[in-house]
Order: C-alpha cells, then structure tokens, then sequence
C-alpha cells in the first residue's frame, strides 16, 4: 500500500510540480528563390539553423524553396497573412504598394552598399518611421547589392541611354529612367533572356546577383557601375504564428533575426556582388565608372529632383528622409 502511495506521489509530481516538456513547434520557411540563392544559402539557412541550436530543437523548419509553397513573388505577402507558410522572403517593390515607405531605398544615390543600407533599413523600422508591417511579425530587413545598368549596346554616359529599351527593377528606377530619356519596361527576371536574345530590350537595371542568378552575364556587355537604386526585401512571419511561441522561442528568433540577419545578409550581398563581378571582369565586359565629379553632377540633376517628389507624396516624407540621412552617417561611421 505505502509502494502504490509513493508511485501516486511520483506521477502527481511529475503532472503538477515538475515544467512540461514543450511539443516541438514546426515553423514553415518559404522562399520563391533556389536554394543556391543568396538568400536561402547566406541568409535563411544560416538563420534556421542558429534558431533550432539555441531552441534545443524545440523549433523545427520546414523548407519550401523555389517557390514550393507559392512561386508568384507578387502573392508572398498573402502567403504569410493568410497562414500558408509561417515566415517568408518577400521583395518589397512586388508588395502592390504595402510598403510605400520602403521605396526610399530605391532612389538613386542615397546608399553605399548592402551593408550599411540593411542596417539603415532596420533601423528606420525600428524607429517607426516605415508603414505596412503592422499585420506581420517583421523578422528582419535587407536588401541587394547596389543596382547598375547592363546592357546589350554601347554607351558611356547615363545620357548615352537615351531611346534604350531597359527593364526597370521598380517603379522609382523606372522614373530615374525616363529622365534619361529610356523607355522602361516591367517584366519578370525568367523572361529576361529571351527578351536580351531577340532585342525586346536593350539592357536592364540590376545587381550583379541578380545578373547571375538569371543567367544574364553572357548577353550583356556594357556595366555602369553606380548606385542607382537597390532592391529590398522583408523576411516577414504570421502573427497568429509568432503569438503561439514561447518566450525563449520568441527570443532566439528575435536574437538572430532584427538587425543581426540584417547586417549579415547585407555583408553576404556585398560580398556576392564583388564575387560575381570580379568572375566575369576580364572577359571583354566594358565597366563604366563615373568619376565622384560625374556622380555629383548627375544626382543633382536627376536625384534630387526624384528626392524632394518622395518626401512630397508621403506623410512626413521630410523627417523620414532626414532620419535615414542621420541613421546612415552613423551606421558608416561605425563600419
């Protein structure tokens, strides 16, 4: 009888006196890109990895990569919202507009490099001075390398494009275009070279990533290399998702996510971008550097007249232009 008390004692115990051990929660990571990818290679692998580590495997990835879960990069917002997948990759310029603030990063001649550019993009979030993320847990934010121009036909200068045909990345490069006097299109990445090959279009705007990823470099030849523009990016999580964690769970996501992720995503594009162009340097390319001088004159000419349309369309589009300024000084001065 004192035997079967003690066994009762040890089973209460165990139900009321001593932590449950918590049911692994299994968290579905999507991205439309390859696993070969910067992003899923440098970024989201990395990432997955470091949060099972220090959840003790209480959290499990799931992996849906190349588009498993939802290949359309315009439909990843919804993706996340509607619980489909629990965290995803999504590019803020094919959001429709969720993220209109997040188009200052796209202005010609306001960032270095992915670096600091992914560090300044947090930051403006943190600070609350970007709209759209309310109805997601933001992860982190980051964005490419520097976009330049590549095309298929000879030119010098940014003036030199005049009556070119070039694929836009964005509505606002698409604007620095036509000032040039380009015609811009939209189209897809995939549909790229074909529309090289047969002449649709004469060049595209682009990161050397990119350029690489899409198989473009054997149909482009002239390289201008500036900073007009970037493409950022949102590693955004279902809310409902992000409530049911637990506090440590919550904690290691937040810990290698924010301006961690940040940081070493923006460093893993810069430093892909010098890989990728440093590949293909010397195999007849013509890279076209303008000089400080040239760079100057042209974002006065076509950069800041695009700068004062920003600030005037958004509400505090001056102070939010003036916070990245100040965020960006201190971000290189710390580099």
């Amino acid at each position: 009888m004192k035997k079967l008390v003690l066994i009762c004692a040890g089973v209460t115990a165990l139900a009321f006196g001593q932590p449950s051990i918590a049911a692994d929660t299994v968290i579905k990571i999507a991205c439309y890109l390859p696993p070969r990818s910067v992003t899923v290679s440098k970024v989201l692998m990395p990432f997955i990895k470091q949060v099972e580590a220090a959840t003790k495997g209480s959290i499990k990835f799931q992996t849906y990569w190349g588009g498993a879960l939802g290949r359309n990069p315009e439909k990843q917002y919804e993706l996340v919202t509607n619980g489909i997948a629990d965290i995803a990759y999504m590019a803020t310029y094919l959001s429709h507009g969720q993220f209109p603030d997040s188009t200052i990063f796209d202005l010609p001649g306001v960032l270095p490099d992915a670096t600091v550019g992914s560090v300044a993009y947090w930051r403006m979030y943190k600070a609350g001075m970007l709209r759209g993320f309310d109805d997601i847990k933001v992860v982190s934010l980051y964005m490419t390398g520097m976009n330049g121009v590549h095309t298929r036909k000879p030119f010098k200068t940014l003036e030199d494009l005049k009556g070119m045909k070039i694929r836009a990345s964005g509505p606002l490069i698409a604007d620095f275009l036509k000032q040039l006097g380009v015609v811009p299109v939209f189209m897809s990445n995939n549909d790229m070279p074909q529309a090289l090959a047969t002449g649709v279009v004469d060049g595209l705007t682009n990161e050397w990533v990119g350029i690489a990823t899409f198989k473009l470099q054997n149909l482009l030849r002239y390289h201008f290399e500036a900073p007009i523009g970037t493409t950022s990016f949102v590693i955004a999580m279902n809310k409902q998702k992000w409530n049911s964690l637990d506090a440590r769970q919550k904690a290691a996501i937040d810990k290698f996510g924010e301006e961690y992720m940040a940081k070493r995503a923006g460093m893993a594009y810069d430093e892909a971008t010098y890989t990728r162009r440093n590949k293909f340097k010397d195999d007849g390319r013509v890279l076209i550097y303008p000089s400080k001088q040239e760079w100057a004159r042209d974002m006065r000419k076509y950069g800041e007249p695009m700068y004062k349309e920003w600030i005037k369309q958004r509400p505090d589009g001056q102070k939010k232009f003036d916070t990245l300024k100040k965020i960006l000084a201190e971000v290189e001065s710390k580099k």
